[in-house]
This record gives structure tokens, sequence and C-alpha cells, in this order.
């Protein structure tokens, strides 16, 4: 009882702390799905894994509307994000029970998947999109997307509150799989790489052909791609 009650105010106080973009360490337990709340609209890092099994994202852990979730024996201290001030035009848009989900956005818009929070996959022209009605995703497909107004000079649309700029001061890298290899491209990541420009006929898929770590960008079965370094 002790040792549970120490567990759950540890876990409260790294709570608390994450909820400023510090640290919370979430543990799973007998291959257990746990659930640890924190806000994880700003981004997820895994710093440190401390069990023998493995953290693999999209497999033992994850983030969704709910925060960090844990399983199959996976126990790590993740980094938590503050999310950013200013109003970025960013649409949370997601499919639950497999059906299709309509988001509103701006006509004319040009989106990207900024971020995926669903284990489902998250795949341009198969589970998510855009057409006339809007934004669309389907089969569990469930993540934040970036929305720009085309002609806008780099521009967000002033259909948007707080409306930002394009940010050409971030870096971003070409890491390439060519003969159906892998491939580790380094550079220092210090919070996340977003695929923006596939340049493969293979189809670059988060966690299944491209991924990151703190250390590069992997690319692997032919994915070809531009990245960009956040």
């Amino acid at each position: 009882m002790r040792g549970a009650l120490a567990l759950i105010l540890g876990m409260a106080s790294q709570w608390a702390n994450a909820q400023y973009g510090d640290v919370v360490r979430c543990e799973s337990y007998n291959d257990r799905t746990e659930v640890c709340e924190v806000d994880t609209r700003g981004g997820v890092n895994l710093i440190e894994q401390h069990s023998r099994s493995a953290c693999i994202e999209g497999r033992s852990w994850g983030t969704d509307r709910r925060g960090i979730w844990v399983s199959n024996g996976c126990r790590a201290t993740f980094e938590v994000y503050s999310r950013p001030m200013g109003g970025d035009n960013i649409v949370l848009c997601e499919s639950y029970n497999e059906r299709e989900n309509l988001c509103a956005i701006a006509p004319r818009s040009e989106v990207r998947l900024l971020r995926q929070t669903s284990r489902s996959a998250c795949i341009e022209g198969s589970t998510w999109g855009v057409d006339r009605r809007g934004l669309w995703v389907t089969r569990g497909c469930r993540g934040e997307f970036e929305v720009m107004r085309r002609g806008g000079g780099g521009h967000y649309g002033d259909s948007y509150p707080n409306n930002r700029p394009s940010r050409p001061d971030l870096q971003t890298i070409s890491c390439e799989s060519h003969d159906d290899r892998y491939r580790k491209c380094n550079v220092r990541i210090p919070r996340e790489a977003i695929l923006i420009d596939q340049k493969s006929r293979s189809e670059c898929v988060y966690m299944r052909t491209w991924g990151y770590d703190r250390n590069g960008v992997w690319v692997d079965r032919g994915c070809r791609g531009e990245f960009e370094i956040r």
C-alpha cells in the first residue's frame, strides 16, 4: 500500500510538472495498458526507457486525447511539451468506431498531418484527406492537422484567429531510402520531425517506413522525403 501510494503521489507530482513542459513517468505492469493523463497537444518525446520490454511508439506507447498510454510492459520517462501559445492553425480531427468524420476548414486550404494521435495509421489519401466538403478522416485515424490557406504568401488565412506566418527558420533535411534499404540521417531533433514532402513512389508512412528519435530521421523500404525539424 505504501509503495502504491508513493507511486501515485510521484505520478501526480510529475503530472503537475508536465503541465509546464517537464517530464512524466508512465509505466505498464503485467503487460497491461496504462494511461497517464497529461495534455499531449504540444508534443511528447520518450527520453528514457526503464523497462526491459521495448518502448516502441505506436506499438507499446503513444498518445491520444486522454494523455500518454503505455502497454506490453513499457515503462519510461517522457518529456511533455507545453502547447504553443499564439493560436496555431491546428485542427484536431478524429475518426471513432472506424467511421468517417468531417472537420470544417476554409475553402482552398492546404493541409498536412502534424501528429498522429491514434494507433490506427493516418495515411493521406487512404485514411485522411481533403475534398470540397472539408478535412475527412476514417478507419480510426485521429490526428492534429495544420491548415494553411493557398495564395496567402506563406501566411495563414483570415478565417482563423491569431494567424502566424510560416516558419522559414526551421531546419529541413532530405532523407532517402534507396534499393528499399534502411537509412538513418543524423540530425539533432529537439522535439519532433514532420514529413513535409514525399519524393518517392513508395509510401512514407510514419512508424512503418519512416520515423525519428532524438538523434535523427530514419527511412526504409523506398521512402524518400523532406522532413522539417522542430
